[in-house]
């Protein structure tokens, strides 16, 4: 930017909560017929005032889902339903759609059911897409938005006018909000609409506050922005090793798959409960970011990922206790005594230690 880069929010890690055109941007691949919206986030760093470098990643599952087969489908389905009398089945309740083709039990009314009675099969319609090794990939985008430091956010409050009036508004109707816990369902309703009544007044003085980005939370730059990139597949410098960081049932992480940019831990089994955690070189925590859009996938920036430390850890654990000792403002006093990487040895259920390089 010519001007100064406006004063950013971070995350813990560092990144900036920078985003093109608020975390999407529109895909065409020259492989695939149609444009789709795809989740877009930025993952990098300010290098100076006037510069932010950082990585557009997009996952190539992107790439393979059928827009024009899908397309056919919806209008096949749609017409359907009209034909049995249903003009907007994205509106209908299920016991009109189940009345519609003669089902008595809309509650349990099925996809088999629908077929049965004539409805298009999805199946039908999409086609799988394959990624050729090379293609050209456009992008489109006409803004750039930052989020501001929370020091810096000029939300306004509800003035204390529309609180009294709401706090009336719930006396008036005998409402006790501290016996919330036993309200009838219209007691419920009764104070979510009073609620409802005073937001609306109070967006219709701040009308801004409910735009995103608006002049209290954000900065933004407009522009129109549009890119053709060749892309060709290369999986030169990638490498997978396995591993058993995994629990007694084989449950956890298997392998880690690198490449030029990040690592992906890749699970087996049931991992719902657990929270997969990467340490480099160094013991500092690999951070996934906010490109990647999984804990799974860390990018390697700067990282010494010539030795890595994999480790399996409860979930609430974690969340609730390990994570925060990494990021607490007095760390590097503890990590005297304790490290996190001797912190997670100690409370890990399994652990793997990996040394990339050394198979080619």
């Amino acid at each position: 930017m010519e001007d100064k880069i406006p004063n950013t929010l971070l995350t813990e890690d560092g990144t900036p909560y920078i985003r093109l055109d608020n975390g999407s941007v529109w895909m065409n691949c020259d492989f695939n017929e149609g444009d789709m919206l795809i989740d877009a986030p930025l993952d990098g760093q300010l290098i100076d005032d006037h510069t932010f470098a950082g990585v557009l990643r997009i996952d190539n599952t992107e790439f393979t889902y059928d827009i024009a087969g899908q397309k056919k489908f919806d209008a096949a389905w749609e017409a359907f339903w009209k034909e049995k009398g249903i003009n907007d089945p994205y509106d209908a309740t299920n016991e009109e759609m189940a009345a519609a083709i003669g089902i008595d039990d809309a509650e349990n009314m099925t996809l088999e059911d629908e077929i049965a009675a004539g409805a298009p099969d999805e199946k039908d319609y999409l086609k799988e897409i394959k990624i050729p090794d090379q293609f050209t990939l456009k992008l489109k985008f006409s803004q750039i938005t930052g989020q501001l430091p929370e020091e810096e956010q000029t939300v306004p409050d509800i003035p204390q006018e529309l609180r009294d009036e709401r706090d009336q508004a719930v006396a008036d109707a005998g409402l006790n909000e501290y016996d919330y816990e036993n309200f009838t369902e219209e007691q419920q309703e009764t104070l979510r609409l009073i609620d409802q009544e005073m937001y609306n007044k109070y967006t219709k003085l701040y009308p801004d506050v409910n735009k995103h980005p608006n002049k209290y939370e954000n900065w933004w730059v407009d522009g129109d922005w549009d890119f053709t990139i060749p892309v060709e597949k290369n999986n030169a410098q990638t490498e997978t090793i396995e591993i058993q960081a995994v629990d007694s049932d084989g449950n956890g992480v298997t392998s880690l798959t690198k490449t030029p940019f990040e690592i992906t831990m890749n699970e087996s089994g049931d991992t719902f409960d657990y929270f997969p955690v990467i340490l480099d070189a160094d013991g500092k925590l690999m951070s996934f970011g906010k490109f990647t859009g999984t804990a799974n996938t860390v990018a390697i920036s700067n990282s010494d990922i010539s030795t890595v430390y994999v480790y399996l850890c409860d979930y609430y654990e974690y969340m609730d206790e390990l994570k925060g000792y990494y990021w607490s403002e007095d760390y590097e006093e503890k990590a005297k005594t304790k490290t996190f990487k001797q912190l997670l040895d100690e409370c890990a259920i399994a652990s793997a230690e990996v040394h990339f390089g050394q198979n080619k």
